[in-house]
């Protein structure tokens, strides 16, 4: 059997965004799997929304004993640390 050239395949990057109820509120699909997700966030309408502070994003709120907590995204390592976007421990 004959193995596939990588270069026939081609990859397709789908972000997509949802809410606590599990409701997409986002998707961006068809950046070119070859750009980092990163960079495709960065340039996406979305991206680009929340870095100019654009969106309607609520205000951080108090979970208990009056201490403010920011709304983010959570968001693996391929992405920006920023004050929306909350990144795990690499590892």
């Amino acid at each position: 059997m004959k193995e596939k050239d990588p270069q026939e395949f081609f990859n397709i990057v789908l972000l997509a965004a949802y809410d606590v109820d599990y409701n997409f509120i986002l998707i961006d699909v068809g950046a070119y799997g070859s750009q980092s997700d990163g960079g495709i966030f960065k340039e996406s309408a979305f991206g680009v929304a929340l870095d100019m502070g654009s969106l309607n994003i609520p205000e951080s709120s108090p979970i208990s004993n009056n201490i403010s907590v920011p709304y983010v995204f959570v968001a693996d390592e391929a992405f920006p640390q920023k004050s929306y976007i909350m990144r795990p421990f690499p590892g």
